[in-house]
């Protein structure tokens, strides 16, 4: 038997053996055929709610599993579309140069912010980290003849719809295997150790900072990619919609209401805040009050977040009855 077949035969053995990961096979399916059943406008939504879920689960790798509260996620989304916008339309760089150049100035910046700001704790991660964002404005603002100022950086490469779709869909999908898979390995464990006990953790003779460094470094990453993501649908970087604090704030909103430390509660978070905020349209802005007070009712009756109960009652009632 050869490695694919053998990886193969592996994956059909725990579909027969745990029926209930059959659901996040076929819904992951069902986004491939969405696009051939439903509107241009569904498409749109999608691709926002694709884009979202990468910023959420970048932003539960670090925060979810250590419990460090990262307010400047917003900031490193910016700083992937702000690179490549600024590359291929200011200097004529080509794409797929950009955008290494962007994952490039994301690790470095994440190295640089990480490494000071994770030997705090508490109120003072939190308060460096809300700065971030507010800096990079003020950033945008002074070097407005290359990033646009207020009004945005335009004339970025624009992708169609269905390139944009498709391409949100298998990133999001990708996005969610590395940190699923990052987060059950022993890396996982070691920032889920530092989320219980700290102290623990480093009398055990294991360096916390290098691991929450790990985190913060590789959530930079898959938040950047998610911004080159958006960058190149939309064809316009502006801070109100990638580097603005309200963006950090949205997409923290998503991970709790999914269910945070499980990577896969980022992913209906998204979707549901998403659909909800462009169902509730017709009221304007005050639609954010009616989904803030959701997510905090979420938090007090769901604290474990609602796709992450979505899931265990789905696997009590699909494995139960295959047990039956």
């Amino acid at each position: 038997m050869s490695v694919e077949e053998g990886l193969i035969s592996g994956r059909l053995t725990l579909l027969r053996e745990r029926p209930a990961y059959i659901v996040p096979v076929v819904l992951a399916a069902s986004l491939f055929v969405l696009p051939f059943v439903t509107t241009r406008y569904v498409h749109s939504i999608v691709i926002i709610a694709n884009i979202f879920a990468i910023y959420a689960m970048a932003w539960d790798i670090l925060s979810g599993y250590t419990g460090y509260m990262n307010f400047g996620p917003s900031f490193f989304v910016g700083a992937g579309a702000y690179v490549v916008g600024i590359l291929t339309v200011n200097f004529g760089v080509p794409v797929y140069v950009a955008i290494p150049a962007a994952f490039v100035v994301s690790i470095v910046t994440g190295l640089i912010v990480a490494y000071p700001s994770l030997r705090t704790s508490g109120v003072y991660f939190t308060l460096i980290t809300i700065l971030l964002p507010l800096l990079g404005l003020k950033f945008v603002t002074i070097f407005s003849g290359y990033t646009g100022g207020r009004l945005g950086l335009q004339g970025l490469p624009l992708l169609s719809v269905m390139e944009s779709y498709y391409l949100s869909v298998v990133f999001m999908i990708v996005t969610f295997l590395a940190l699923y898979w990052l987060a059950a390995s022993d890396f996982g464990l070691v920032l889920r150790s530092i989320k219980a006990n700290e102290l623990a953790v480093a009398s055990a003779a294991i360096n916390p900072t290098k691991f929450k460094v790990g985190a913060f470094v590789v959530s930079a990453l898959f938040s950047s990619l998610g911004g080159i993501i958006y960058a190149f649908y939309v064809g316009i970087v502006a801070p109100s919609t990638t580097i603005d604090l309200h963006i950090s704030i949205v997409l923290i909103i998503a991970a709790v209401i999914g269910g945070t430390g499980t990577i896969y509660g980022a992913i209906g978070g998204a979707y549901f805040f998403i659909v909800a905020r462009e169902l509730l349209s017709p009221l304007g802005d005050i639609r954010f009050a009616f989904l803030y007070a959701f997510a905090l009712v979420v938090v007090l009756i769901f604290p474990k977040g609602l796709t992450r109960f979505a899931w265990e009652r789905t696997k009590e009632i699909v494995e139960g009855d295959a047990d039956d």
